[in-house]
């Protein structure tokens, strides 16, 4: 009896030991960002906030994109010039505030913690704009592919679905989301062909299938005309080549 009741009072210290070293430790993550925490592509785990931003802010001084084109540097462009600024303690505290610090076990052997991308929230829409302008004027549209979307064609006496042409060319709107894909990914190199613009209507389009069955069945009528008193057929091969 004396055993047992030894065993159970160590098994009830050795609980409340293990309990005040969870909470302890918990308490740690409520002022450390949990192991295995990146922001914008860094490993911060066990770092506070201020710790955090220091190291966030030495990689954002050096980051710098290389847009290419093929083989060759179309042009280069800092986080800088994106408009991205250095992060403050406070912005990064809010991170850590928003982690559930009780669930730090589940760290220490996965990688389960979240990954922030502060990074492409930070962009400055007017700034990146600007940098997109300036590669679209780089990249020269003229001398590339325009980019088509498919459509309905009359051809040969039969209507038939021509098929998008993918071009090579690019826009402002398509530079942008390019650069905000690289900020967000970590990615420092930016492959142009990443912001060719794509056609927005394709063959396998739906309603373009129902717009060529339409236009078949419409065909079929017969279809008559008056000009001049005189009624006369209006026949298929009439209809207006797109």
């Amino acid at each position: 009896m004396k055993h047992t009741k030894r065993w159970l009072l160590t098994g009830v210290a050795v609980i409340a030991i293990v309990g005040l070293g969870y909470v302890a430790r918990a308490s740690h993550y409520k002022t450390h960002f949990l192991n295995d925490t990146q922001i914008d592509g860094i490993n911060v785990g066990g770092q506070t906030a201020a710790e955090a931003a220091q190291s966030v802010n030495t990689k954002l001084r050096h980051q710098r994109y290389t847009v290419v084109d093929k083989t060759q540097t179309l042009t280069q462009f800092s986080a800088h010039q994106l408009g991205i600024k250095p992060y403050t303690t406070a912005q990064v505290r809010r991170l850590i505030d928003k982690q559930n610090a009780y669930t730090w076990p589940a760290h220490m052997t996965t990688a389960a913690a979240s990954t922030h991308q502060l990074g492409q929230k930070a962009i400055d829409r007017t700034d990146l704009n600007k940098v997109s302008t300036q590669i679209v004027s780089l990249a020269d549209n003229a001398n590339r592919t325009p980019t088509r979307n498919a459509k309905l064609v009359y051809k040969n006496q039969a209507f038939v679905i021509q098929k998008e042409v993918y071009g090579s060319q690019v826009s402002r709107t398509s530079v942008n989301q390019a650069i905000t894909s690289a900020v967000s990914h970590h990615q420092s190199q930016i492959d142009l062909k990443a912001a060719y613009v794509k056609p927005t209507v394709l063959a396998s389009s739906r309603s373009l299938k129902n717009a060529k069955k339409t236009a078949i069945k419409l065909s079929k009528n017969k279809i008559t005309y008056t000009l001049a008193n005189k009624k006369t057929p209006f026949l298929k091969r009439e209809l207006p080549v797109s």
